[in-house]
C-alpha cells in the first residue's frame, strides 16, 4: 500500500512511500505567496496531487485537519482557516476524482501515536527531534511540515495496514 501524508498550509509538507520501506520520502512545497488569492494554493496544489496519485500509484491520501471553525489557534488569522479549509477541500476532490481513499486526522491523534503525547509544548521541534532519532530526516530537503506530514503518515501506516513504522519500534515512547 503507498501512503501520502501531508500537513495542509501555505508551506505544505509531504511524506510519501511504500509500507514496509524504511522511512518516507519527505519534502515540502511552498503553495502561496504572501499576497497572493488564497485560491492560489489550491491551483498549485491539485495538479501536483493529481500527478503525484497517478505517477506513485498512491492508495491513500491523509492530512492533518483543520481545525473547525471558529477554534482557531491564537495565531491563525481568519485568513490562515479559510487557507487551510480551502486545501483540504481540494485534497478531498483531487483524491474523489481518482477513487482514492482520503483520510483526515487531528493533531492530536497522531502527534499522540508519533510523540507519545498529544500537546507537547514544542510540537514542531518535538517532530523534527522524533524524525531525526528514527533516522528519517534529511539535512536541507526537510524542514518542520515535512516532519510533520512523516508523523502523519507514520500514523497511518499503524492505522490502515497494521504494521508499525520505523518510530514505533525505535524509541522508548513506544516500548
Amino acid at each position: 500500500m503507498i501512503i501520502l501524508a501531508m500537513d495542509l498550509a501555505t508551506v505544505t509538507g509531504f511524506a510519501l512511500t511504500q509500507v514496509g520501506s524504511d522511512k518516507p520520502k519527505g519534502w515540502s512545497l511552498r503553495l502561496r505567496d504572501q499576497g497572493t488569492p488564497i485560491v492560489s494554493a489550491s491551483r498549485r496544489l491539485a495538479p501536483m496531487l493529481s500527478a503525484l496519485i497517478k505517477n506513485s500509484q498512491v492508495h491513500l491520501v491523509v492530512y492533518e485537519a483543520p481545525l473547525p471553525a471558529g477554534a482557531a489557534r491564537r495565531h491563525e488569522t481568519t485568513g490562515t482557516a479559510e487557507l487551510l479549509h480551502g486545501l483540504a477541500h481540494c485534497v478531498e476532490g483531487v483524491t474523489a476524482c481518482w477513487g482514492v481513499r482520503c483520510v483526515s486526522i487531528h493533531q492530536q491523534t497522531w502527534r499522540k501515536h508519533f510523540l507519545g503525547e498529544a500537546r507537547p509544548d514544542d510540537p514542531k521541534a518535538a517532530c523534527v527531534k522524533m524524525c531525526k532519532t528514527v533516522g528519517w530526516w534529511e539535512a536541507g530537503e526537510w524542514d518542520h511540515n515535512t516532519a510533520d506530514a512523516a508523523g502523519c503518515w507514520s500514523w497511518a501506516v499503524g492505522k490502515f495496514t497494521g504494521r508499525a513504522a520505523a518510530a514505533q519500534m525505535a524509541g522508548p515512547l513506544f516500548t
